[in-house]
């Protein structure tokens, strides 16, 4: 476990997520866990390739996805090893059925020599047609968390058809790679804080951190910190209805005991239920301790703990998550994090390990 948002995202299997503000009905599609046929050399590759598809279909903002369904768990707790559902439709349809998706990805890791492919096919639960299919190759493992992006969007029909392979010629090297905000709603204002250019969909930018900041009158303004590594970087962000909120003032106490109202990852708003209390320790400094109920594999409910800490540092706010509240506690990091204020409202929003988190708190 790292920082609050990611915690969460691989703990649960059975939340259900939903964009908001869309126009056209998106698939629920739940991705389950990769098969690897020969030797990988990564321990649990196929539940970490799963993992890192179910992040590059969600940029693609084509679908509501659904946790990811551990296929070795659905075997074994509905049993399917001793029946007729080993074929792949057949259990598709029984995935469907148990965890009301339209659709799930299924996919094969395949070494052979020094190539490694990464075969993904979306199936219909209900019919069990194959939707699509989509393969990546590459001979180099540490490639595989950048290729599955191009891999996810290969499945969403938004590139070219056929198989993408390492070394093929992408043209000449750029010193600037091009960033565009997806807005929800679509006429929101964006800006880029902390550089001069006024922005632009495609607007290029060197390879760094960019502060985007996300308004429209009648809706909560979102500021958030993107990470720009790749070329036609799409960002989406969902604006939350409601009263902006503005940074809070040098000195302010935001210490109280907050209702969870909102909880956004990569623009996907999940529903969750959180409380948490913050504790001021000092000026500008707080202690919290959040609890989080969430369901397991088993469909039971339990609470799961965090603790941390939240700081301002030069100007800007900063996070530090754990499991545990002993004197001697393991942290995950320290992460930038948008702090925000109005009445009885408080925002919190950053990004970590390519996901971006954002969080309303009512007091």
């Amino acid at each position: 476990m790292r920082l609050l948002g990611y915690c969460i995202i691989t703990i649960l299997t059975l939340w259900q997520s939903t964009a908001v503000a869309s126009d056209a009905k998106k698939l629920n599609v739940a991705v389950m866990q990769f098969e690897v046929k020969g030797d990988l050399g990564i321990q649990d590759g196929g539940a970490i390739i799963s993992e890192w598809m179910v992040s590059g279909l969600s940029k693609t903002g084509k679908y509501t996805l659904y946790e990811r369904v551990l296929l070795a768990k659905v075997v074994e707790e509905q049993e399917l090893q001793n029946s007729h559902l080993v074929d792949e439709k057949k259990m598709a349809a029984e995935i469907g059925r148990l965890y009301g998706v339209d659709a799930i990805v299924s996919g094969t890791v395949l070494k052979w020599g020094k190539t490694v492919s990464i075969v993904a096919r979306m199936i219909n639960t209900n019919t069990g047609i194959i939707l699509n299919t989509a393969e990546i190759k590459t001979q180099d493992v540490d490639n595989i968390p950048v290729e599955i992006d191009a891999l996810a969007r290969q499945l969403a029909g938004q590139v070219k058809k056929g198989v993408v392979q390492e070394g093929q010629p992408q043209g000449p090297s750029k010193a600037t790679l091009s960033l565009t905000v997806q807005t929800t709603p679509a006429n929101a204002k964006v800006r880029v804080l902390n550089i001069k250019p006024k922005y632009y969909d495609g607007i290029e930018l060197a390879p760094g951190s960019y502060h985007v900041e996300v308004s429209k009158g009648g809706y909560q303004t979102q500021r958030v910190w993107v990470e720009l590594k790749q070329d036609k970087h799409v960002e989406p962000i969902v604006l939350a209805k409601g009263q902006s909120m503005q940074a809070p003032s040098t000195g302010a106490n935001l210490a109280g005991v907050y209702q969870l109202t909102v909880y956004q990852e990569d623009g996907v708003t999940m529903s969750v239920s959180a409380q948490m209390e913050l504790q001021l320790k000092r000026r500008n400094e707080y202690q919290f301790h959040s609890i989080f109920q969430v369901y397991n594999a088993m469909g039971q409910l339990v609470n799961i703990n965090y603790y941390g800490l939240i700081w301002q540092k030069n100007g800007r706010w900063m996070i530090r998550i754990s499991d545990t509240d002993q004197p001697d506690w393991v942290d995950y990091g320290d992460a930038e994090m948008a702090l925000e204020s109005e009445a009885a409202l408080l925002g919190m929003s950053y990004t970590y390990g390519g996901s971006h988190v954002a969080m309303i708190w009512a007091r």
